[in-house]
């Protein structure tokens, strides 16, 4: 039960830091304040930046508080997978784009058989204005 609040717990807190992050992208204060920056001029992720930040700073506390430090270590993890999951959706699909010049026939009748979802883009090549299906 203590690990379950414990979860209940970062889930919350990636939540709040992401209500900072995505709509207006101001920093909280403290270490959230470096992954605006990395973010402004490195583009570096937000939610990479800020366990980067963390991780230095609970390495740093290892002096102090020794290893109890990498249960702190283990929640900015979770709570990093939790911010990216609040950041682009729980509902996580894949797209998967193949070109082909002569089997797209054969591709269309294997992935109609195959899966539910199926695109072909009519493209136009950009110097020599070929149109050819993708």
């Amino acid at each position: 039960m203590r690990w379950v609040v414990f979860l209940i717990g970062l889930e919350i807190v990636a939540i709040s830091i992401n209500f900072f992050y995505v709509p207006i992208n101001v920093a909280a204060g403290g270490t959230t304040v470096f992954p605006m920056i990395f973010k402004k001029y490195f583009y570096i992720d937000p939610a990479i930046g800020l366990l980067a930040v963390d991780m230095i700073v609970i390495f740093m506390n290892i002096f102090v508080d020794g290893w109890n430090t990498f249960l702190a270590a283990f929640s900015q993890v979770v709570t990093v997978v939790m911010m990216n999951y609040t950041e682009t959706g729980f509902d996580k699909k894949y797209q998967v784009r193949v070109m082909s010049n002569d089997h797209l026939e054969e591709i269309r009748d294997l992935l109609q058989k195959e899966y539910q979802g199926l695109t072909i883009y009519n493209v136009v090549g950009g110097y020599s204005e070929d149109r050819w299906a993708f």
